[in-house]
């Protein structure tokens, strides 16, 4: 395969290099289930450093520079190498991370025999060396605070749903999902409890004003009416409080301060006893055992059968 592909060096350089570029744009959206693992280098987001990176090999591939090709590829593959090594050793591995890891090696295999081995294996330590010294990441999601943490109906099975106000599969998810919470809360099937994930550092800020708004509440509707605001809130980009506050205002909402230390620890305690590394995800518990649910819809069909008792 690597033969074909360096008898049509340029072009297929071009059309991975393109492919690259579109798996990080990609990521960005997110499109079925927000997978957390974060990085970034210098402050700047890993899948802007990859698209740019990429858009360097494609430029050097455009205009012949096969040898300058070569030696960001072997940055790039000392690069993957480390963050490959930092997926397993966190056991979190992201769909798009691997893609584009594969694009670089496949790139990195073609454009080989342009510089020595010597030459490739110095700048590939050269890459290593620069993520070990420069990589800031995580893979668990975590509060910076230490949360009462509020559940709502008292049936036998528990229910945690976890979603990211900014995660655009747990937005489009929470349409069908409201008529099925109320279901299993109003017929006391389940005991449901919300925990926001911090995919998206402005989660923060949200999950604060959610537990502001629900604290002391236990009307199901009301909970759901918050959480579609804040869903619209995120939608519209807000992401100051004060803006915040008066959008949820002018929908009858009110934020009150609460001291969200105690709720917070226990969030994060679910998020490392359920091993939760993407949004949307949900974790059924109850006479049968644990079952944990990923993506909105194999979410919205377990709580559909729960429901049905089936």
């Amino acid at each position: 395969m690597i033969k074909e592909l360096r008898r049509y060096k340029r072009s297929a350089t071009i059309a991975l290099g393109i492919t690259g570029i579109a798996v990080m744009a990609a990521y960005s959206l997110c499109s079925e289930s927000c997978t957390y693992l974060r990085g970034s280098m210098l402050g700047l987001d890993l899948k802007h450093l990859g698209m740019l990176y990429m858009g360097s090999v494609l430029t050097a591939g455009d205009f012949g520079k096969n040898a300058v090709c070569a030696i960001l590829l072997s940055l790039g593959l000392g690069g993957e190498v480390f963050l490959l090594g930092f997926q397993v050793m966190n056991g979190v591995y992201c769909p798009y991370c691997l893609t584009f890891a594969a694009v670089v090696i496949v790139l990195f295999a073609m454009h080989l025999e342009r510089i020595r081995p010597s030459t490739a294996i110095l700048f590939a330590a050269i890459g290593f060396s620069v993520f070990l010294s420069l990589f800031s990441g995580s893979a668990t999601p975590a509060y910076a605070e230490e949360t009462q943490i509020p559940s709502f109906g008292n049936g036998p099975v528990k229910v945690r749903i976890y979603t990211d106000y900014f995660c655009p599969p747990c937005h489009s998810m929470e349409p069908e999902l409201e008529p099925i919470i109320v279901d299993l809360v109003r017929r006391r099937i389940a005991a449901v409890t919300f925990v926001d994930t911090p995919v998206h550092r402005e989660t923060i800020l949200y999950a604060k004003c959610f537990l502001g708004m629900v604290t002391g509440r236990s009307d199901i509707s009301q909970i759901l009416w918050a959480r579609s605001a804040l869903f619209k809130a995120a939608e519209e980009n807000i992401r100051s409080l004060p803006d915040l506050e008066a959008f949820l205002g002018e929908r009858g909402l009110k934020y009150r301060y609460v001291d969200s230390s105690q709720a917070f620890e226990t969030f994060g305690k679910h998020l490392r006893d359920d091993r939760i590394d993407s949004t949307p995800s949900c974790v059924v518990e109850g006479p049968g055992g644990r079952k944990k649910f990923t993506g909105a819809r194999e979410i919205l069909r377990a709580l559909t059968r729960l429901g049905e008792g089936t």
